[in-house]
């Protein structure tokens, strides 16, 4: 794979998963009562319990997403932008 296709891969990966985090986030922010009835009958989590366990994903999705998705979409947009060194002999 070249470095074009792998730096249009991390940047489609970026966004992607930027647009779930933030509709994960929405949907806390819009619809925590209806997702802690949700969570609490089908996982039997104690509703004091569910805003640690939302909110602690969405803190783990956010840190995993910014290693795997962030970091190697800047580290080869970098890459791309700095010009090759001269070869010596």
């Amino acid at each position: 794979m070249d470095r074009r296709t792998l730096l249009s891969f991390f940047r489609w990966c970026t966004l992607l998963n930027f647009a779930l985090l933030m509709f994960y986030a929405l949907c806390c922010a819009m619809a925590g009562d209806l997702l802690a009835g949700l969570h609490g009958t089908l996982f039997q989590i104690p509703a004091a319990a569910l805003p640690l366990v939302l909110y602690g994903f969405m803190g783990l999705y956010k840190v995993l997403w910014l290693v795997f998705n962030v970091t190697p979409w800047l580290a080869l947009e970098i890459m791309s932008r700095r010009r090759p060194r001269a070869m010596s002999a």
